[in-house]
């Protein structure tokens, strides 16, 4: 059977000028930069097999120290785990998609040998990736076709499966194809795309970013809250309202059913069809939760351009 091998090694290209050479079946002429391959031996626990990461320098200074954030695991379930669906799967096995939102340091300027070293989650924080996939545990639908998954939902923390005590709308959601940089020992990540359960591909528009440490003295290290700048946009929201209304299903329902019940008032008959109902709630309940997230935001940044402040008035002062 045919598959996809996602390979996790390390390799460099040193390029060379080749003097001239006419003897050959391929005359090379003198200058000409030629690639001379050479496979890295790498140290420490490094992300493992993926693709779609995005990664980037640390400082302009250390090109040599690269952040790697984000990427695709694929995982193919046995018949017997996956729920004797049939799907989208070749088989009869259902393959999973885990997007991650971790972010790894490769140094390949301060060791011997290039090395690895996990920044986000900060290590010894109490909770970590399960160790295997636990068929059992994931929805129905994806047991059966197949699909993507957050990361994140498969975390252990403080020995209970399942849940974790950061917040997942604290956090950037795993994904693929995103676009990072550093600034002024920032973190800075924006879009990309993931998956919402079977085979559902997203498109991202949100906008995060994590404070890094010790980029001055070379031991690179970061904060452990990420900061949401711009949320997501309603058009990628919606895909994600039903996995998001286990969360916050109990803290929205007072005001869900306000904005549902003024919904039904604006209507010209009084009443809305069942469709009609389940539209209008589910729109209701998105955007209370938009509201919701738009606050939190602003909150930080108030708190943010208030420090900066503080921060000026004490220069000013010392001045």
């Amino acid at each position: 059977e045919d598959s996809l091998v996602i390979l996790d090694d390390l390799w460099r290209a040193r390029f060379e000028e080749s003097p001239a050479c006419e003897s050959s079946s391929q005359p090379l002429i003198a200058g000409t930069l030629i690639a001379q391959w050479e496979r890295l031996e790498v140290q420490g626990q490094g992300p493992g097999p993926r693709t779609g990461f995005c990664q980037c320098a640390v400082s302009s200074t250390s090109p040599a120290k690269r952040l790697i954030f984000g990427g695709v695991t694929d995982v193919r379930l046995s018949p017997g785990d996956a729920g004797g669906g049939g799907g989208k799967h070749r088989g009869g096995a259902a393959e999973i998609s885990l997007f991650h939102q971790d972010v790894f340091l490769l140094d390949c300027e301060s060791h011997a040998s290039p090395t690895w070293s996990r920044l986000w989650p900060t290590p010894g924080c109490n909770w970590k990736y399960a160790a295997s996939l636990n068929a059992t545990a994931l929805p129905r639908e994806l047991q059966a076709d197949g699909g993507g998954i957050d990361a994140q939902s498969l975390v252990v923390a403080g020995g209970a499966s399942g849940r974790s005590d950061t917040d997942r709308s604290s956090i950037p959601r795993g994904r693929i194809a995103a676009v990072c940089t550093v600034v002024a020992d920032t973190l800075w990540v924006f879009g990309g795309a993931c998956e919402s359960g079977p085979k559902q591909e997203v498109t991202l528009d949100d906008l995060w970013r994590l404070d890094l440490e010790g980029a001055v003295d070379g031991q690179i290290s970061c904060k452990e809250a990420w900061e949401c700048i711009l949320p997501l946009s309603d058009r990628a929201t919606v895909w994600f309202d039903s996995e998001s209304d286990d969360d916050d299903g109990a803290d929205l329902d007072e005001e869900h059913a306000g904005a549902s019940g003024a919904i039904v008032a604006a209507n010209h008959t009084g009443t809305l069809s069942k469709k009609q109902q389940k539209e209008a709630d589910k729109k209701a309940r998105i955007e209370l939760k938009r509201e919701r997230q738009q606050e939190k935001c602003e909150e930080k940044t108030n708190k943010r351009e208030m420090k900066k402040e503080k921060q000026r008035a004490k220069a000013r002062d010392a001045a």
